[in-house]
């Protein structure tokens, strides 16, 4: 098991731009940075308040929080609409407030839903369609 590229046979390039970074795990990232030429650039474009990596180590939170690399954050969203109770809801917890969010119902006023739980089929929203 293993790559193809590594110090030995590295990634012919100047530069490299990894997406996703936040899932990176070590062993995934120690790989990644083994395969780029020494000298060349490795980009890490990620999002340290997305789902972490699945297996062990944050790389990208740790090396934001390291101090020791550059890190430009960008604070425009453009995925939601700017008035998504999507992105008003991450903000608010982002800064430690609690977030109003509307209860799922049969007609919803928001595109960001609380579901206050349950352990069956029958507690899920819409499984009445079924």
């Amino acid at each position: 098991m293993g790559f193809k590229r590594d110090n030995e046979n590295p990634l012919d390039c100047d530069a490299i731009i990894a997406d996703e970074a936040s899932m990176l795990d070590l062993f995934l990232a120690y790989s990644l940075v083994k395969a780029v030429k020494e000298g060349k650039q490795l980009l890490l474009v990620g999002d340290i308040d997305q789902l972490p990596s699945v297996g062990p180590g944050k790389v990208l939170a740790d090396l934001i929080t390291s101090l020791q690399v550059p890190v430009v954050k960008l604070t425009q969203v453009f995925r939601q609409a700017q008035q998504s109770a999507i992105v008003t809801v991450a903000h608010q917890i982002n800064q430690g407030d609690y977030p109003n969010i509307e209860p799922i119902s049969d007609n919803p006023q928001s595109d960001c839903l609380w579901h206050g739980g349950g352990h069956t089929p029958e507690h899920a929203w819409g499984t009445g369609n079924l």
